[in-house]
């Protein structure tokens, strides 16, 4: 779930903050309330996310061509 969360910050610039257990359906989902999980605080999390966005925009604007 953790790569869901980063994922979700990579690809959609996310207000994810944190995931939780479904208490419906048991599965997990992604949220922007209560605390901010601090795998998003990590140095080497937040270089991962800033690269990773940087070639989806280079990758969109290879795309369009």
């Amino acid at each position: 779930m953790k790569e869901a969360l980063i994922r979700s910050h990579i690809r959609f610039s996310s207000t994810a903050t944190n995931y939780y257990i479904c208490d419906d359906c048991g599965e997990y989902h992604l949220t922007s309330r209560g605390k901010k999980n601090p795998l998003l605080d990590d140095p080497e999390v937040q270089k991962r996310i800033k690269n990773e966005q940087r070639e989806q925009d280079w990758l969109g604007k290879f795309n369009r061509k």
